[in-house]
């Protein structure tokens, strides 16, 4: 799935699935300039993986259902995205 071939996508489903996050908070905790991040979000958001929601001035992004990532086997070695209803 293209939504998580990128290592920093997969470092924000990660930060995700411990709580809801604002921007500036993902920004920080994994060092991703906002233009870069702001281009994953989206991607994550275009797929239905994530979510958005306000609490007055802040944008929180969150998990749109429960996920599981598998690896393939080598020599592919590529991430699987499963997501499950609720």
């Amino acid at each position: 799935m293209d939504a998580i071939s990128q290592k920093n996508r997969i470092k924000i489903l990660k930060q995700l699935t411990n709580k809801d996050h604002y921007f500036s908070e993902l920004m920080n905790q994994l060092n991703i300039d906002g233009k870069n991040l702001k281009h994953h979000l989206q991607k994550l958001r275009q797929e239905d993986i994530i979510t958005t929601y306000k609490d007055g001035r802040k944008k929180y992004y969150s998990l749109e259902k429960q996920i599981t990532l598998k690896m393939t086997p080598p020599p592919q070695g590529k991430f699987i995205l499963i997501k499950t209803e609720e």
